[in-house]
């Protein structure tokens, strides 16, 4: 690992995620929907879109940095959103043929991901 992508990866993910805030807040604030997480859904289906963009188009193009890929991806993305990073896994793997892994991989984030977070509220509770 270089530290200098790693800096990079950290610059990423801070413009990443003052944009999931502003992006989330704008989206709740305009919702009709008071009680259903509207900014969470359009920041994870906009950071699929994101990733699913940027993958195409570094495949697709020789980049001349090496921290730009991760630095988007790992860092932008990432701090923008991880349930693109899922959301690629998933494809990745459907596409390769592997379809049991990816059901697999599907069911494992959303249950693991209910009970973690369900055994982190508990222990913030038990603090």
């Amino acid at each position: 690992m270089q530290w200098s992508t790693a800096l990079w990866v950290g610059v990423g993910g801070f413009f990443g995620a003052g944009l999931r805030y502003v992006v989330a807040e704008a989206a709740q604030r305009s919702s009709p929907l008071e009680r259903f997480p509207v900014g969470t859904l359009v920041v994870n289906v906009l950071g699929c879109v994101g990733i699913g963009f940027l993958v195409a188009v570094l495949d697709a193009r020789a980049t001349s940095h090496p921290a730009l890929r991760p630095a988007l991806i790992a860092g932008f993305l990432g701090g923008f959103t991880t349930y693109s990073a899922f959301a690629h896994e998933s494809l990745t793997l459907l596409r390769d043929g592997s379809v049991a892994h990816a059901v697999l991989h599907g069911a494992l984030h959303l249950v693991l991901g209910l009970v973690a977070v369900g055994v982190g509220f508990w222990l913030g509770k038990s603090v």
